[in-house]
């Protein structure tokens, strides 16, 4: 519960302005209307978030709270006058910084990657002040939409672990 607090604060101060249990069976989930698929170690919680209603239309989060490590996904859907009014690196630019700044953290590093043809950035974030954790994140814009796929933990190494890089490259965009 406590990633599951602290992934809802980095999410939402990241809007614009605004290892785990050896009973893992890792498969693929599916979201038709956020647009995406990725692999969890278990069932995901899906719970709505809050966001700023005068930019944001739907905002769902998917979190796996492990001991050590949480994995998790948010997707949010800008009004589209929202997502044309900056470009695509300028909203992956606040998005990042956003969420460095929610939890007190340095960027360790960052790197561009892809995923259909879109922006997209990978992040590791170290020093975090407010929950003394690493977390590695993705950060795709979609159209009008930003999704987040992050893994959050206070295991030695996390941003190599093969669990966590399993998590991130299985994120893909589907239609609904």
């Amino acid at each position: 519960m406590r990633w599951q607090a602290v992934w809802i604060y980095f999410c939402m101060v990241t809007v614009f302005g605004g290892s785990c249990t050896a009973a893992e069976e890792w498969k693929p989930y599916r979201y038709p209307k956020d647009g995406f698929v990725v692999e969890f170690p278990s069932a995901p919680k899906p719970e709505d978030a809050l966001g700023d209603t005068r930019k944001i239309l739907r905002f769902r989060q998917y979190w796996v709270d492990g001991s050590e490590v949480a994995f998790g996904v948010g997707a949010a859907l800008y009004r589209h006058n929202v997502m044309t009014s900056v470009s695509s690196d300028q909203a992956l630019r606040s998005a990042i910084e956003g969420a460095g700044s929610a939890m007190g953290c340095s960027i360790r590093s960052e790197r561009e990657v892809t995923l259909a043809g879109t922006m997209a950035r990978e992040v590791v974030f170290d020093r975090c002040e407010r929950a003394g954790m690493v977390a590695k994140q993705r950060f795709y814009v979609v159209g009008d939409w930003l999704y987040q796929a992050m893994v959050l933990g206070t295991i030695p190494d996390l941003e190599t672990a093969p669990n966590v890089k399993r998590f991130l490259e299985s994120f893909g965009l589907i239609a609904e």
